[in-house]
Parts: C-alpha cells; structure tokens; sequence
C-alpha cells in the first residue's frame, strides 16, 4: 500500500493558530509518530482494521488523540482509494444482514440483477450512514478496501432519479394503486402515468413501475406482466433468473447422440430402474441392487453422463455453471441444461441406451459398506417407476401396475434398503421432517388446492441410496487429494445450542450435550405423540447450519459422514458436474491436470454455487407463498388451527398445520392488551393481564388479510368467547428482534 506524504497529511488535518505554534510542533510530533504505528500496524496485519480495533491494539486514549486516529482513517482510505481508482466498480444491494448492515455484490453496469461475481461484501464502517434509506437492489459506486470491506463512493444516480419496482396494480377501496413485490418497500404507491392501460375488471395485474423522480409516492407503469397465472413469468422477470438457452447452443446440440459402448462398461442387461415423482422427466439416476450368496448386497447407483456431452460445448457449459443448477416451481422447471439434454440424452428414460457415471458399491449384511468403485459405463433402463407405485409394493397393496419383469428388480431394491436402516440406525443422522407443499391448478393455471405432500417410505429408499452414492464419491476424491465442492455442514454455533435449550426449559424438557446429532434426535424421540413435537423439530431445524459447498472437507453434520459431497444429480446441479471432472480424473490418472484447473478457482465457485443455490430457494419461496395468497385470498374470515412458531417486535409467526403455511398475526391485531418482548425464552406478555404468547403454544386464528404482492398473510387471534376490549395504541415497549432465515441442512 502507498500512503500519503507526511507534508499531505499535515496539510489536510493540522490547521492551528499562529498563536499556538509550539502546541503546533508538539501536536505534529505526536500525530507524526501515531501515523507511523498505524501504518506499521495495518502492514503486519495484512489488512485495514477498523477504529475501534486500531485503538485497542494501540492502545489510544484521549480524545485529542482519538481525533488524531479517526483524522488518519479517513486520510489513509481516501489515499487508498485514489491509488486503486482503476479498480472502482459497480454494486448491488442483495440483503441486510441481522444488524440491518447491507451485504453487497459487484456487478456489470447495465445488469439488473444477475451479478458476475456472487461474493458478498460488507461496506466499510465508514460507509455505513450512506446506506440509512436504502434498500434491496440499489446500485452504487465503490471500492474494494485492504480489509475486504467496499467503500462507497457514489450513487448510480441513473437508479437514484428513475427506479425499476416490481409489484402487483389493485384495488385499493375505490382507487387503483401499485402495491411492491419487494417486502422491505411497506409503501403503497399512486398511479401517474399509465393507468389508461390497465383494464381494471381484470385486476390484480402483476407489473413494473418506476418511482417518479418528483413524486416519491407516485409511479409511471412501465410493463403490465399479466394476473396470477403469470406469476411464474413475474418471478423470472424480478429475480432476472435464466430463460431460454442460446439458439446457437441449441443447434449445437441438434446432431448429438448417445456415445457408443467403447471403453465403457456394458450393463445393458442389468435390471435397473428409475424412481421418481410423477411428473418428473429428467430422470439422474437409476439404481439396481442384488443379494449375493453370502447375504452381502450389490448396489449400482448409474448416474447420467453429463459431463461426456459438456465436454464438446464450451458454451453450453459455460452457461449451465452461470445458472447453477435448475429451479423447480410447481409444475415448471427452469433448467441447468437445455431439454434436449435433460430430458432426453442425458435422461436415464426406459428401454433405451444412456451413457452414465457408476458406482458400484459392495455393502454387508448389516449395511456398512464394504468397498466401492467408480466406472463409465452403457446402461438400459428396465422401468420408469414412480414413487407411488413403489410405496404401494413396500406396503403390500395390489395394484401397484409395477410389470412382472421389474417385480424382481423392485424386490431386490426393497430388500437392501431395509439392510441400509441398520447403517443409518448406528450412523444417527438428524432425524428431522420437513413438509412439502403440493399445488393443485386448474386448466388456466390458478391454484385451486393446497395440501401437505405425503412422506413416502420409497422417496426415503432412493435417498439412503443416493446419500451412499455421494459418501463414496466424497472419499475417493479426498483419498486422491483433489479439490472439490465438497457439501459442508457444521454443527449450530453456540449461541444458536444456548437459544434452542433456552426455549425446551421453558418447557420443561431436558437437553444433554448437543453436539452430535444423536443429541437433537433423543429430545425429538422423547417427545414421540406429543402435541409439541413438530414445533420442538422446527426449532431444531432452525438452530442448525446451513449447508453450503466448500473447496475442503469439513464434514456434514446433519448426516453424520466425514465426508460427503454432491454426486447423483448432475442434470440440475453443476456441483456434481464438477465432481465427476474429478472422478473422471481418478479414473483416467490425469489428476495433475485438474489439479491445476481447479485449485485456483474452487473456493470462489463454492461462493457462486451456494449462493445460486440460495436465489434459487428465494425464488421458490417467493412462487408458494404467492400461489397460497392467491388461493387464501377468497377465505378471509375463516378460521384455522395453529402453532405459535416465532416471537418478534413485529408480532406472533404461526404456522397452520394442513397445508402448513405461514402467517402473521401483527402487533395491532392484539388488541386486548399492551404486548411487551421478553428474552430467556422468547416470549410475549400482556402487561395488564398476563397473557403469554410462546412458541410452540397452539392457537386459533382468523384470516384477516391477504397480501397477494409480497405473498403474506396475517391473522388475528380467534377468541370467540371473549369480549375484545378496546384497541390500545402504539405501546412503546415494543421491540423488534432481528429476523431469522430458516436454514437448509441437506
């Protein structure tokens, strides 16, 4: 780092009067020498602490020479940023972290949303104030400072003057207003220009505005996207996600077929068979299992060759590592590869030839794994199967219309998965549920039905198998020292351990040691039949890591493996396409090569991948809580049971049990009593009567309002044996507690 002449700073912080002067040369002196142990500091450091850090290292006290400190800062950075003025760039707002500091990333001038570098920056201490007003999405100028810290320097003052928002135009009583997608916007907008083009009878119509620059609560309607059946189309637009691929790789891909036998392995005659939702058509991964006679299991995970057809379209790869893995909304896909590949090609479909990556495990009778081996090979699937239809030949039902020819192959499947339990059972994964949603439309493509998805036995076969698959990969690739995406996932921090113990003692209910997951799944098995068991497991899911790709092997938590990565879905997952890079290496001997490819860049594309990974959840969360708004709409005023599921300054969250969706019941809907936040556990508590509000109580509530552009709810508290007293207003003891991101463990 260059740093400013000492005459400069001198200049710039030592304006004294003639008058003074000795006091000057002294000041001077002690500045000077105070410059010196900063600089000295900050070089053997490596990076730029911030003032708080400097002063205790130092050990400055004073105020004069505090002011001297905060005088040098300023000085230092703006020097700082002067030399690498080059290196300014542009950066988005993607989200404010707990202490609502914003988290930033560099983007492209002209890009709405999709950043070329997915890494998060905070801003610099200095910086903070600047970011007072603004919100998700606002673009600036700044720098990337020693410490990693960014610097703003400037507005975009395009984005200041006309802003692009994102919303849904309705009905507000009588007038017709813009109402923003964007949950940290709690504004509600006026029309100015464009409400000659809206036909109202069909309202609520998703579209973008852009703010006007003299009306700050008025907007100019710019794109009307369409009602709820283009929900879909409006996601894709504001999250600026992937459409359509390349015609250029398209055509590319016109003339590919399946590889010949060659080198590879043939198992073309080998029973396997593929299990799946019902509707899915790319199908990854087909299995085949077989008892040998000393009871010992054979199992072959096949897994689709992607990487065979990438190797021959740059482009096409390119563009598949850029979108990161597909996106599944309800009846939609948007891929990671184009169809012809994903659905076809490389889709491990019945009856025909598919080239795929196997791994051929050998596993005892009591289901620990025994040796394994990783090969290229031809398969030819024997049946397409759903999970349905297994579920039903595990259960014993007729019916099943699984054909005679796969009964055997099904049976062999079945019966090594009941010898895998034995594994998982002395293994002790997180024993954690999860609910998904299932959506019912009709022929227009509007919700008519929501219910839980049923937790198949079959969904679980196929996962014990795949999970094997993946642990088998992790420990080749670690054994040949090659640098991968690993899957991490760390045990819960310690504060997280201190708040879940914290909310069971409050009611009553005992925590060992937390720090294997046997530990989370004892307090989970004691509470077996107990009312209170799901919201005991919500906050066990809650207090966990989020999983996350890593360039080393740190281990996953939530499964209890040493090692463990991303192996079986390489159609939709472009982690897994880079683990079979390695495995292929390992194969072929060639792990030099990859080496040298690889170990520069794997740290920063694990950052690309867990965050495309994270805008992908976001933008599915966004999609089914719109969806349940929508079809919530038409039942204000109905009643429901629910559990008390969080506690903040913003009210009580409940979850409804079937279909398990969330809602709020807000601070001014209690309108029996002044609520006040308590800690130690999370709690509310009425100040004159008592009441308490914890989670995990149940609850009645009633739908009171149906917010269709940020996909909310909010409820009331249905005592309908009580008299409701009169509303109190604005308390001022309310405070609000940070909001917490439930996390994904797998």
């Amino acid at each position: 780092m260059q740093l400013k002449s000492l005459k400069k700073v001198q200049k710039n912080n030592s304006v004294l009067n003639k008058k003074n002067s000795a006091e000057k040369k002294s000041d001077t002196k002690s500045y000077e020498s105070l410059l010196k142990e900063v600089e000295i500091l900050i070089k053997n450091l490596g990076y730029f602490p911030d003032k708080r850090e400097i002063a205790q290292r130092l050990n400055i006290k004073g105020v004069k020479a505090r002011q001297d400190l905060k005088s040098i800062i300023k000085s230092l950075k703006k020097d700082t940023l002067k030399k690498q003025s080059l290196r300014q760039r542009v950066f988005r707002i993607v989200e404010f972290d707990d202490a609502n500091s914003p988290l930033v990333v560099a983007v492209s001038l002209g890009v709405e949303y999709a950043p070329n570098n997915l890494h998060k920056y905070t801003v610099s201490s200095s910086s903070i104030k600047q970011f007072q007003n603004a919100q998700v999405d606002d673009v600036f100028y700044g720098a990337v400072l020693p410490d990693q810290t960014v610097q703003f320097i400037r507005w975009d003052t395009k984005k200041d003057a006309k802003d692009l928002i994102y919303g849904l135009i309705a009905k507000n009583k009588d007038q017709v207003v813009f109402v923003p997608a964007d949950r940290s916007d709690r504004n509600t907008y006026a029309i100015a220009y464009g409400e000659g083009d809206i036909e109202k009878s069909k309202l609520p119509l998703f579209a973008t505005a852009r703010v006007m620059q003299d009306q700050s609560l008025s907007v100019e309607i710019e794109k009307i996207i369409g009602d709820e059946t283009k929900l879909y189309d409006f996601i894709i637009e504001r999250r600026n996600l992937p459409r359509a691929f390349d015609q250029g790789i398209l055509k590319s891909l016109e003339k590919e077929v399946v590889p010949p036998l060659g080198e590879r392995k043939d198992l073309r005659q080998l029973p396997f068979v593929t299990i799946d939702g019902q509707d899915a058509k790319d199908f990854d991964d087909a299995v085949y299992a077989k008892m040998n006679p000393d009871v010992s299991w054979r199992l072959v995970v096949a897994i689709a060759d992607v990487t065979h057809y990438l190797r021959s379209h740059p482009d096409l790869d390119k563009q598949a590592f850029e979108r990161g893995n597909s996106i599944y909304f309800p009846g939609y896909v948007i891929p990671m590869l184009p169809e012809k590949l994903s659905n076809d090609l490389c889709s491990l479909k019945p009856q025909v030839d598919r080239a795929v990556l196997g791994a051929d495990i050998l596993v005892n009778k009591e289901g620990k794994k025994i040796s394994h081996e990783f090969y290229s090979a031809l398969i030819h699937s024997h049946a397409r199967l759903t999970y349905k239809q297994v579920e039903q030949r595990m259960e014993g039902v007729t019916g099943h219309q699984i054909k005679n020819e796969a009964l055997s192959a099904v049976d062999q499947l079945i019966g090594l998965h009941e010898t895998l339990l034995k594994q998982r059972v002395n293994r002790g994964p997180l024993e954690l549920e999860s609910v998904e949603l299932s959506f019912e439309f009709d022929k227009k493509g509007k919700v008519t039905g929501i219910t839980n998805a049923p937790q198949l036995q079959s969904q679980q076969l196929i996962e014990e198998m795949m999970v094997l698959a993946n642990q088998c990969a992790a420990e080749t690739l670690s054994e040949a020292q090659l640098t991968i995406p690993y899957r991490i996932h760390e045990m819960p921090t310690a504060e997280k351990i201190h708040d879940f113990k914290q909310h069971l003692k409050s009611y009553q209910i005992k925590a060992g040691a937390l720090t294997t997951p046997s530990g989370f799944n004892k307090i989970l098995k004691s509470l077996d039949g107990h009312s209170l068991r799901s919201t005991i497991m919500d906050l066990c899911l809650r207090t966990q890591s989020k999983a996350v790709y890593f360039p080393s092997n740190q281990g996953h938590f939530g499964l209890n493996l040493s090692h463990y990565c991303h192996f079986t879905s390489p159609i939709r997952r472009y982690a897994d396409v880079l683990v079979h890079r390695a495995l292929y290496a390992t194969i072929s001997g060639n792990t030099k090569t990859f080496k040298m490819e690889t170990d520069r860049h794997m740290k920063e594309w694990c950052d690309q991948l867990s965050e495309l990974e994270r805008r992908a959840s976001q933008a599915e969360r966004e999609v089914s809580d719109r969806l349940a708004a929508f079809f919530y709409a038409h039942k204000i005023g109905s009643v429901f049971k629910a559990v008390v599921s969080g506690i903040s300054g913003a009210g009580i969250f409940v979850t409804l049990s079937d279909p398990e969706l969330s809602g709020l019941v807000p601070m001014e809907n209690l309108e029996d009593d002044y609520y006040i936040l308590r800690k130690d556990p999370l709690h509310l508590k009425g100040r004159r009567r008592g009441r308490l509000y914890k989670i995990g109580q149940l609850l009645q509530v009633k739908l009171q309002e149906v917010d269709l552009a940020r996909g909310r709810m909010n409820f009331s508290i249905d005592r309908p044996q009580e008299k409701t007293e009169t509303k109190l207003k604005n308390p001022s003891s309310y405070k609000r507690a940070p909001k917490k991101k439930l996390p994904s463990t797998n």
